[in-house]
């Protein structure tokens, strides 16, 4: 399987959607193969950024934020995305590998997940204090 992440020094590129440099790393039986490969993004418009993904034999995209066109055609396209990723690019692969990628420390600040988690909190404690769901405090 060829992972794909974008990347920004040495971190996770924070758009995907304008990232520049891609780094591609084989993974096999959930370990890193030593074969990586960096390359250029060189196309701008999502139809033929997603073409290019196609032809590196992209498998997964693990990236940062991601326009919802762009993330639909590659997925589209058969390649698996998971998205809203921020952090070092080794420790990405690192919780990629070990199926620990879903932890909140690699969601990016601002997130919808995060945003979810405090409303829920908040609608929990406004019931154990007796408030209607959704009504301010």
């Amino acid at each position: 399987m060829n992972v794909a992440i974008p990347i920004w020094n040495h971190r996770v590129s924070p758009v995907f959607d304008t990232a520049r440099r891609l780094l591609i790393v084989p993974i096999e039986n959930g370990e890193e193969q030593p074969e990586r490969n960096e390359c250029i993004l060189n196309e701008s418009d999502f139809f033929n950024r997603v073409k290019q993904l196609q032809l590196l034999e992209i498998d997964l995209l693990i990236c940062g934020a991601i326009s919802k066109p762009l993330h639909e055609s590659i997925q589209n396209n058969g390649i698996k995305v998971i998205s809203h990723v921020c952090g070092f690019v080794e420790e990405i692969l690192e919780a990629y590998c070990t199926d620990q990628i879903q932890q909140e420390r690699f969601l990016m600040p601002g997130c919808c997940g995060q945003r979810r988690n405090r409303l829920q909190r908040r609608r929990s404690n406004c019931e154990k204090n007796g408030r209607k769901k959704g009504a301010s405090t």
